[in-house]
C-alpha cells in the first residue's frame, strides 16, 4: 500500500548530533498525520519511505 503525501513546508532545525542545519520538509499524509522528513535524504535515496504510523505503508514522495 502506497499513501499520498503533499508538501506543507520546509524548515531549518538544527541537527542536535552534528549542530549543522537541516532543512526539513513537513508533509501532510492522506491519512491525515504530518510527518517531517530530511530533504538532502530525499534528494539522495531511491529508497522507499515509510510512514511511521503505518507498518510497511510507503509515503508517495513524488510531489515533495
Amino acid at each position: 500500500m502506497i499513501i499520498n503525501a503533499k508538501k506543507v513546508k520546509t524548515i531549518t532545525v538544527i541537527d542536535p548530533d552534528t549542530k549543522f542545519k537541516v532543512e526539513v520538509i513537513i508533509a501532510k499524509l492522506h491519512t491525515g498525520a504530518m510527518v517531517g522528513i530530511d530533504e538532502s535524504f530525499l534528494a539522495n535515496t531511491d529508497e522507499p519511505v515509510y510512514s511511521p504510523y503505518d507498518v510497511g505503508v510507503e509515503i508517495n514522495i513524488d510531489d515533495l
